[in-house]
């Protein structure tokens, strides 16, 4: 069991321990309030007991629908929950995690519990369990790649973060919010008050001071600056601490890691420098013993995937200046969707954006707005966007109007009728390539995470590449299409 758990069941039963005891206390001599001769009725108890369990929300059970991609269940499931235990932790968690996978399939219903669920959360002081803190962080992140207002997203993250003041994790989520919004000035006083706050708390202190960093980089290069410096110092006294424990190491671990992970796409020799440093002196932390705990071992995985990454960032840096690869020149037939017929050497005098997603990617499905609008701006001036993906067995669900992942194997021309319904349900006015998967396209552009969007030029030579869905990703490409159509200002 949880500790978060254990707490929250241990203040229900406080609460009902009190309940007893005012009915105690207000019940005259000779009463019965609990029952005969003082006691409840063992029948009376049992009907209780099967109640409970009748409305209890099962967290397993709804994981299971959710596995089996039975969303009318899993949300009949919720929707019961919401009216008889909307106060248990369990059902705002599970919810919670499943919104990611909803916004998949349906955006707009995703979008209707996430804010049911962040009302629910807010409504319900009396739970203070750090799980609640963590389902109102993963709701609201949810949220913020919708297109909720943007006052009003602001508004719930106000009331979460007077609802759990502690929390670092709902603070970064609001400057995220900000800083997206160009409201940088604000999420960067922000920032500042709370690492003001963590000056005596080293771990803490870098391990926001890394966020911070990352995310006001690029909109504010000068203050990400300042902060890394600061937290340098803040990083090099904890690591020069007599006796170093395992916890302050992992402490410095991770703040270093987060420098590797923002430097490693800007200065990859750099990144590789550092990364080559800090395997190092984990070595050197657990010296020869082939035992390490489970912390170390962590910081182990960390560091092994940390080097695949900037493998693959180091990879796709020396791809930009390069004619890019053709999926007209693999040895296989690829499909297309939504457009005639065309290879990269057909579409040479064109500017290529061609974006690597996927039916099931929520931050893909994000990246939809920019690129209708990119088409309506920019096509008639020669822009031609492309969505290349592979079969990942799912077919179009007619009932629920929705693309969904079949439990068979599902043929080629199933799947891409589903690609077809897919395009239109949301309006896109770009076409796309299936790949099939033993072709292994997306390794020619060491794609590692999608979205991924790659611009080529004229001449069909790469000039940009972008993993991710964050808006400063899709100023960069913006910038960078208009630059090669000639249309900078």
């Amino acid at each position: 069991m949880s500790t978060s758990l254990t707490n929250y069941k241990f203040i229900l039963s406080n609460l009902v321990c009190s309940s007893l005891l005012i009915a105690i206390v207000l019940t005259p001599f000779g009463g019965t309030a609990l029952g005969q001769e003082g006691g409840q009725d063992e029948s009376q108890k049992q009907q209780q007991e099967q109640q409970d369990t009748s409305q209890a929300f099962d967290p397993r059970a709804y994981q299971e629908l959710i596995v089996a991609d039975d969303w009318d269940a899993a949300l009949a499931m919720v929707e019961k929950a919401f009216a008889t235990t909307p106060a248990d932790v369990r059902f705002w968690s599970s919810t919670a995690s499943s919104l990611s996978r909803l916004y998949r399939s349906n955006p707009e219903k995703c979008q209707e519990l996430g804010q049911k669920l962040a009302d629910t959360i807010l409504s319900h002081n009396q739970v203070d369990a750090p799980a609640a803190e963590g389902a109102m962080f993963m709701t609201l992140n949810i949220l913020s790649i919708g297109e909720l207002d943007s006052e009003k997203l602001m508004d719930y993250y106000d009331r979460a973060i007077q609802r759990f003041p502690n929390s670092s994790q709902l603070t970064i989520g609001k400057a995220r919010t900000l800083i997206n919004e160009n409201r940088v000035a604000e999420a960067s006083e922000m920032f500042d008050q709370k690492l003001a706050d963590l000056a005596d708390n080293p771990a803490a202190y870098l391990n926001l001071a890394s966020t911070y960093a990352t995310l006001i980089g690029r909109a504010d290069p000068n203050t990400a600056e300042r902060v890394t410096a600061a937290a340098d110092k803040v990083a090099q006294q904890l690591l020069e601490t007599e006796n170093l424990s395992e916890a302050d190491f992992s402490a410095y671990f991770n703040y270093v890691s987060g420098n590797i992970n923002r430097t490693m796409r800007s200065n990859p020799t750099s990144a590789a420098e550092t990364l080559e440093s800090l395997e190092g002196m984990l070595k050197k932390m657990t010296g020869d013993s082939e035992e390490v705990s489970p912390n170390i071992s962590r910081m182990q995985a960390s560091l092994d995937r940390m080097k695949s990454s900037l493998e693959a960032e180091m990879k796709r840096a020396e791809m930009v200046g390069q004619s890019g690869a053709d999926y007209g020149g693999l040895d296989g037939e690829v499909h297309y969707v939504g457009m005639e017929p065309a290879t990269l050497a057909e579409l040479k005098g064109k500017v290529v954006l061609l974006d690597f997603w996927a039916v099931w990617c929520g931050p893909c499905i994000a990246t939809f707005p920019h690129l209708k609008e990119w088409h309506e701006k920019y096509s008639d001036d020669g822009l031609v966007i492309i969505g290349a993906t592979r079969f990942y067995n799912y077919t179009w669900d007619e009932e629920a109007d929705r693309a969904t992942r079949a439990e068979g194997d599902v043929a080629v021309e199933d799947e891409l009728k589903m690609l077809e319904k897919f395009r239109d349900s949301y309006g896109l006015h770009h076409g796309f390539v299936a790949v099939p998967n033993d072709l292994n396209f997306n390794s020619l552009y060491g794609v590692t995470g999608i979205p991924q969007a790659v611009i080529l030029d004229k001449e069909g030579v790469v000039r940009m590449i972008r993993v991710g869905s964050g808006d400063q990703n899709a100023r960069d490409l913006d910038q960078k299409i208009k630059e090669l159509l000639g249309l900078a200002d």
